[in-house]
C-alpha cells in the first residue's frame, strides 16, 4: 500500500506563490499571531478589521480595506450599460 499525500491538504507545506507558506499554533484561547512577513505583505494593521471565511477544509483571513482606501479603485471601469 503507498501513500498518497492530497497537496491540498498539506498547506504548512504547499508551495504557493514560490514561498512554503508560514505556520502558526492556535493558543490556548484560541488565538492565532499573523507572521510579521504576511502582515507586511498584505498591508494589515493593528486594529484592522478581516473577514473569515471556511471554504471545505481551509480558513481564509481576508483584510476588510477603509472605504477611503477603496477610492479610485475601479477608475478606467467601462459602466456603459448595453441594452438589448
Amino acid at each position: 500500500m503507498t501513500n498518497s499525500i492530497d497537496k491540498g491538504s498539506v498547506l504548512p507545506f504547499l508551495y504557493r506563490y514560490g514561498a512554503i507558506m508560514p505556520m502558526v499554533t492556535v493558543s490556548p484561547k484560541f488565538q492565532v499571531v499573523i507572521p510579521k512577513e504576511v502582515r507586511d505583505s498584505m498591508g494589515i494593521e493593528s486594529g484592522q478589521k478581516i473577514q473569515m471565511l471556511m471554504y471545505r477544509n481551509r480558513i481564509e483571513l481576508i483584510p476588510i480595506k477603509p472605504m477611503k482606501k477603496m477610492k479610485g479603485l475601479l477608475k478606467g471601469m467601462d459602466t456603459d450599460v448595453r441594452k438589448d
